[in-house]
């Protein structure tokens, strides 16, 4: 087929696909407030929505919102809280609430939606959808009589985790109760013998205490009964009071809490119960919980019914009233909790050597013990907790124990009278094997779990293709990563547990299209310019690598190496750093949220000022460079001030698009001129023109990527990377994380698609599938191990720890270039598609669930000939590359670009062969 014809194809077909005939009406379903389903305890309600409609090129064109003070009214068309009559607009993310409109708290508001279609037909109103409202203003309150109380056990005699109880009364059982409870560490809480929600572990999450801790919201209306009912907390340490690791760095203060119920009756009659003098403590049978160390509980100093109504609590003590340490405000917490999730079985038990039990779960994971045994009283089963295993025996040292000087232990002491389920709840640890010991005899049937810990993100991406080794380190990659997901992105789930910004402004792109991790990053962002509001004289910031530092006064602006926490590890180096712009420009990009640009944008200008401060000639003279590349010499490695130079152009970049998105005009023509200047400095600097390579493969990936090849020359230093792999490499490559998060990228995209195919699914010794050949790797380790010398240094050596997500952020090539799926607007709003094409790979697909809807790539190659279905959600449009460099050019549909075309929205089939493509609607 001519080219002629394919355009005439196109043509014809878009015509008839867009005559007035045959229009589905579009319906409104999945919504979101806060980008959460009807979520408890929020403020601020901002609304999304997402359209169903099959018709090709659904789109928006107008919106209506109706938010009422209850169900009745909303569904009577009495929206007495807020009508937004029609507005015109093909907006469906993140419709704030004008903040003329006063809502209340502890209180349960309605909401629905309808649209109309491109074709101005209106949609029916959606299902209704409702959101809880906190209690902030009362847990902030210090002032008013009869105000909440931080309370907590008496810790000059409390030597275990406090239990705390308060029976109150109520004349007849509530039509609501709101319950608002912060907990500094961390805390459960009980209401009449249960726990409210028993799978929420750890909670609320870290924060930067000095300045604000979160509160959690509970609707508990179900759980109350007319008359008496007792609540409970037990508190746990956390990260408030860690007090066993990093020299005690971590300690803020004794654990304590913060509690507010406000109910209503049906005749009206409303009421609030705090937290005050008139509760009380005993210990409970938690003896030792540590975050790091972990727990210890001896099951015969159990109470039992503590939290009941009818339990006899004689010589419980009065609670004591505490104004220590505490953080000046509490905000609710939006992010999805920590939960204690999928229980995993052992596949393999053995005797050690030296007589203990060693259990073996198949996969390194973040994870907590849970028993269930009948043994005799005063049985203490101890369980120390590994990731690999030498010689029937356990090899600790990955873990961290040269560091934290712990080995992760949880110990149970058995009551003895009768079956006895129990898992720590103040605790997690990494690990994939447990020795046991403590019995000379293994219990009998499924005793034993691992039972997976981490912050409750959705999954919302799939991804699967037709090679093995590409499916296994993607599966591999998700297990890091959730295996490092807990109230903030932790680098390792074991010995650090820190909130890394190099690490995290890797992990981020890959990480949110797996999971739905707005509202967890948003938190995150929280942690990081909290960490940088404030100035300190005097103080450390790195110079070279890790290994040479220099002291100045930090500016307000600058966070730290990590966040939260008071291990900051000196002021961020400007590789690190660099997480301050991209992480909002990331959440803005993938979720179409705004206001986190807003809420970042004078941390981010003043970091992006900071670094040209520092730079010389626009060249950035600090950093630790490309993190855990291979071993080797440190000269074959990317130059620290070459990457440090790219991240600030690329900060630079994205400040100038968001100062003009938020109309700081004067700001965004400063980072238009900077922008030219750095790149200019940079080709100068780091070009090698003759041999049209900057040099290394983490140099080259980041210049392409980035966009900082001088025009045309963009085959040419793929081809740079190609070359360097065969000379110096074994035919693999050499990169640390920063080059391994775009080297699949710059490849594929520079016309080398087939050798980053090749370098992923290499076999033997300097390959990624070294990892389980030699490793038996489940997740990524710190320092890959490619090959026998990297093998050795981790495991011989002890010198890293074998759950790393960093090293996982290949995983966004999968998705965009292999199944060909990424995003290309803020939002989801154009979709591109453009995968791999003549590989070794024949089929492959993904979707993902963006905030519009599902968007999806599935193609298959035989023959030549490659069948490929797309689908693009609607009210977004899709960009398809069309290989071999045809130029289509369909009016109103296809771009100029030589060979892209656009597509509307919809479920497309798509035949591409040499010579020829069609595109047909199914």
């Amino acid at each position: 087929m001519t080219k002629s014809k394919i355009i005439l194809l196109i043509c014809g077909l878009f015509a008839l696909l867009g005559s007035n005939t045959a229009w589905a009406v579009a319906k409104v379903a999945d919504l979101r407030c806060r980008s959460m389903q009807n979520p408890v305890g929020i403020d601020a309600p901002d609304f999304s929505w997402k359209l169903v409609d099959s018709s090709v090129g659904a789109k928006q064109s107008a919106y209506e919102i109706e938010v009422a003070s209850s169900l009745k009214l909303l569904s009577g068309g009495k929206a007495d809280m807020w009508r937004s009559g029609r507005v015109t607009s093909d907006e469906q993310l993140h419709i704030a609430l004008p903040q003329n409109v006063k809502i209340g708290e502890a209180k349960r508001y309605w909401w629905r939606v309808r649209v109309a279609d491109g074709h101005g037909q209106l949609s029916s109103w959606s299902q209704p959808a409702n959101f809880v409202t906190g209690l902030t203003s009362w847990l902030n309150d210090k002032a008013e009589s009869g105000a909440c109380k931080w309370i907590a056990a008496d810790w000059n005699s409390c030597k275990a985790a406090p239990n705390l109880r308060r029976v109150v009364s109520l004349p007849s059982k509530p039509v609501s109760a709101v319950v608002c409870v912060s907990t500094l560490g961390c805390g459960d809480l009980w209401l009449n013998g249960k726990l409210v929600d028993p799978t929420r572990v750890l909670d609320p999450a870290q924060t930067n205490y000095e300045q604000y801790a979160f509160y959690t919201t509970y609707d508990v209306t179900k759980l109350l009964n007319a008359g008496a009912n007792c609540f409970g907390i037990t508190l746990g340490n956390g990260w408030y009071n860690q007090d066993m690791v990093w020299g005690g760095i971590g300690i803020y203060g004794h654990p304590k809490a913060r509690f507010v119920m406000r109910y209503e009756l049906a005749d009206g009659t409303k009421g609030i119960l705090t937290s005050d003098d008139k509760w009380t403590w005993a210990e409970s049978a938690v003896t030792m919980n540590n975050i790091y160390a972990g727990e210890s509980y001896d099951a015969r100093k159990e109470q039992t019914g503590w939290s009941t109504v009818a339990f006899d609590a004689q010589g419980w003590k009065p609670v004591q009233v505490t104004e220590e340490n505490l953080p000046p405000r509490l905000v609710p917490q939006m992010m999805a909790p920590i939960r204690q999730l999928k229980a995993v079985k052992p596949v393999k038990t053995w005797r050690s050597p030296k007589g203990t039990w060693i259990i073996d779960f198949g996969i390194n994971m973040a994870a907590v013990p849970r028993i269930k045994v009948n043994l005799p009283s005063g049985t203490t089963l101890k369980m120390c907790m590994a990731e690999y295993s030498i010689a029937d025996t356990l090899n600790y040292w990955t873990t961290g124990p040269i560091a934290t000087g712990h080995i992760q232990t949880d110990t149970y002491t058995c009551r003895g009278n009768g079956v006895e389920t129990w898992a720590p709840r103040f605790t997690y640890h990494g690990f994939r094997y447990i020795e046991l010991s403590g019995i000379d005899k293994l219990p009998g049937g499924d005793w034993i779990e691992a039972v997976r810990v981490n912050t409750d993100v959705k999954a919302i991406g799939d991804f699967s293709c037709d090679n093995g080794m590409i499916n296994r380190l993607h599966a591999m990659a998700v297990n890091t990563f959730l295996s490092n997901t807990h109230g903030l992105p932790t680098d390792c789930p074991h010995r650090e547990r820190c909130g890394w910004l190099g690490d995290a402004h890797a992990v981020a792109p890959f990480e949110s299209i797996n999971c739905d991790m707005e509202n967890f990053f948003e938190k995150y962002m929280g942690d990081v310019n909290s960490s940088a509001n404030f100035e300190v004289k005097h103080t450390l910031f790195h110079k070279r690598y890790n290994s040479e530092f220099y002291f100045m006064d930090k500016p307000v602006g600058l966070s730290y190496m990590i966040a939260p926490g008071r291990r900051q590890c000196g002021v961020a180096s400007p590789d690190w750093g660099t997480a301050q712009v991209f992480i909002p420009w990331s959440l803005y990009w993938q979720y179409g949220n705004k206001q986190v640009l807003k809420d970042s944008y004078p941390y981010m200008k003043a970091w992006v000022k900071h670094i040209e401060d520092i730079s010389k000639g626009h060249i950035v003279p600090t950093g630790l460079g490309d993190w855990c590349a291979p071993t080797g010499p440190r000269e074959k490695e990317c130059p620290y001030k070459l990457s440090s130079t790219a991240f600030h152009y690329r900060d630079v970049c994205e400040m100038q698009q968001i100062a003009t998105i938020l109309g700081h005009n004067d700001d965004a023509a400063h980072f238009a001129s900077l922008k030219n200047a750095i790149a200019k400095a940079f080709v100068d600097t780091f070009y090698n023109a003759a041999d049209k390579t900057f040099g290394t493969h983490t140099a080259n990936a980041m210049a392409l990527d980035f966009g900082l090849v001088p025009a045309g020359d963009e085959l040419a230093v793929a081809k740079a990377i190609v070359d360097l792999s065969s000379k110096e490499y074994g035919g693999f490559l050499h990169v640390g994380i920063f080059g391994l998060g775009n080297i699949g990228q710059a490849l594929a995209r520079n016309g080398h698609a087939a050798d980053a195919v090749r370098y992923f699914t290499k076999k033997g010794e300097n390959s990624f599938e070294y990892m389980w050949t030699k490793g038996d790797a489940t997740t990524t380790w710190e320092t890959l191990p490619i090959d026998e010398a990297n093998y050795n240094l981790v495991l011989v050596k002890a010198k890293s720890s074998l759950s790393h997500p960093m090293q996982s952020v290949y995983d966004q090539w999968f998705y965009e270039d292999i199944a060909g799926l990424r995003c290309g607007a803020p939002g989801w709003k154009k979709v591109i598609f453009a995968p791999v094409y003549d590989t070794d790979i024949h089929s492959a697909k993904a979707s993902v669930d963006t905030p519009r809807g599902v968007a999806s790539s599935s193609w298959k190659t035989s023959g030549g000939v490659m069948e490929w279905n797309v689908v693009v959600p609607a009210n977004a449009t899709g960009m398809v590359f069309v290989p071999q460099g045809k130029r289509l050019t369909v009016k109103g549909i296809a771009t100029k670009q030589n060979g892209w075309v656009e597509l509307p929205a919809g479920k497309w089939h798509l035949t591409v062969k040499d010579g020829e493509s069609t595109f047909v609607c199914r």
